[in-house]
This record gives C-alpha cells, sequence and structure tokens, in this order.
C-alpha cells in the first residue's frame, strides 16, 4: 500500500542540458560561426540562444509570469528545421519542451500550463556568451487558493561540442 503524503512547501531543482544539442553543434558545418549568446526579453521572460552566424534563435525559453516555463521554438543547429510544436491540436495542453507533473496535492500540472497553475519568481541568464551559456528559471506551482505548494527551479546549459 502507498502512503499518499502532501507536500505543504517544497523546492526542487532540474538541471537540466541539452545533451543532443552538444553533438550537433560540433558538427554542425563550418558556416557558422563557433560563438554561442543569450537574449533576455526581461518584460516577457524570453530568453533567446543565438549561434554566430545563424540567423534563427536556436532555443526559445519562454518564462512568462503567468503560464509554465517552456522551450519552444527549438530549431536544428543551422537554424533551418523547427523541432518542436507549441499546443498541437491533438494535445493543446503541450508547449514545447516542458515538464509536468498530475498529482500534486491534487492539482494537475502536466495539462494546465496556466496562471492558476503557475507563477513566475525569476527567469535569469547566469553566463550570457561565449562556447557555454546558461540560465534558470524560478517557478512557484499553485495550489487552488494562489499559495504556493512547490518552487522549482531549471538551469538550463548549452554548449558547443568538440
Amino acid at each position: 500500500m502507498i502512503k499518499r503524503t502532501p507536500i505543504s512547501r517544497s523546492e526542487f531543482t532540474t538541471g537540466l542540458v541539452l545533451a543532443a544539442f552538444i553533438l550537433l553543434l560540433g558538427t554542425a558545418g563550418a558556416e557558422a560561426g563557433r560563438g554561442l549568446s543569450l537574449r533576455h526579453d526581461v518584460a516577457s521572460g524570453v530568453i533567446t540562444v543565438h549561434r554566430d552566424g545563424v540567423e534563427k534563435p536556436l532555443v526559445t525559453q519562454n518564462a512568462g509570469a503567468g503560464f509554465r516555463p517552456y522551450l519552444h521554438p527549438i530549431t536544428s543547429p543551422d537554424g533551418k528545421a523547427e523541432l518542436t510544436q507549441f499546443s498541437p491540436g491533438h494535445h493543446k495542453h503541450q508547449t514545447g519542451l516542458y515538464w509536468g507533473l498530475t498529482r500534486v496535492n491534487g492539482r494537475d500540472f502536466f495539462h494546465h500550463p496556466e496562471g492558476g497553475y503557475w507563477r513566475r519568481v525569476d527567469a535569469e541568464v547566469l553566463e550570457k556568451e561565449g562556447a557555454q551559456v546558461k540560465w534558470r528559471t524560478v517557478y512557484e506551482m499553485l495550489d487552488g487558493k494562489g499559495e504556493a505548494i512547490l518552487t522549482e527551479r531549471q538551469t538550463w546549459t548549452m554548449q558547443i561540442g568538440e
């Protein structure tokens, strides 16, 4: 028998590396430059990863104030193909690359990306440019009364492979 214990207030950290990009960036061709840079629109919470010599951002982190954080679009290393979808007709709750828990104190964070479930605390750039860039988002996951039950931190690192 599984005993279920409600979470009163907790915090967890997710450390994520875009591993596929580490491999792909190292082999993406000589026409693209070797440096990465981050741009951060503080008002919207959008953080974009750019590669020298590629027009489109490689990754866009959407960290809006009242919506769960997600990556979309993610493009191929040469910037020519989009690899993610936002809210496709067959799964409206899916927002590019994200994670979600379906049962936390009776709340379904997987199917509910909207503001009554999520509140941004912070979105910040940690390493702005170079062979590696790094950023972090911090969100509170909310109960039915709008009180935080979890604080979630995502730290993302993207680097150019050798």
